[in-house]
């Protein structure tokens, strides 16, 4: 499922035209990796004591760029009160949220396979790429 940057204002995401409910944050309704987890590996577990390191992506770098406006995600995540910069607005649709899996489900189904334990679960302040 790909979810697309709303625009602040009137809540209508571009790409469908569908609105999103007006108490909606994207850190918790639908928008991905804008959390993320500290992880550890379990002792004696199928994974060696590691664990997984990322969500995993849905859209490529390149499709992601191709659809994906670096401006209207930076306006969309700033007007939820997390900064974001990066070198180029392709950079940043690059990274979007909505190109990366779930990272709770992920989370969750790793430990539910016994390959991981959760330590805490973060919530970005920032967002930095370059």
């Amino acid at each position: 499922m790909q979810l697309a940057p709303c625009h602040p204002d009137t809540r209508t995401c571009p790409t469908t035209g569908r609105r999103r409910p007006a108490d909606t944050d994207p850190r918790h309704h639908g928008y991905r990796v804008l959390r993320s987890y500290v992880l550890t590996g379990v002792p004696g577990g199928p994974a060696f004591h590691s664990t997984c390191h990322g969500a995993g992506r849905v859209q490529s770098r390149h499709a992601a760029a191709r659809t994906i406006s670096g401006r209207a995600l930076r306006t969309e995540l700033e007007h939820h009160g997390i900064a974001v910069r990066g070198t180029s607005w392709k950079g940043l649709a690059e990274e979007a949220p909505q190109a990366y899996k779930d990272i709770t489900a992920v989370v969750t189904a790793s430990e539910g396979a016994g390959l991981c334990r959760r330590i805490a679960r973060l919530e970005p302040l920032g967002v930095v790429k370059g």
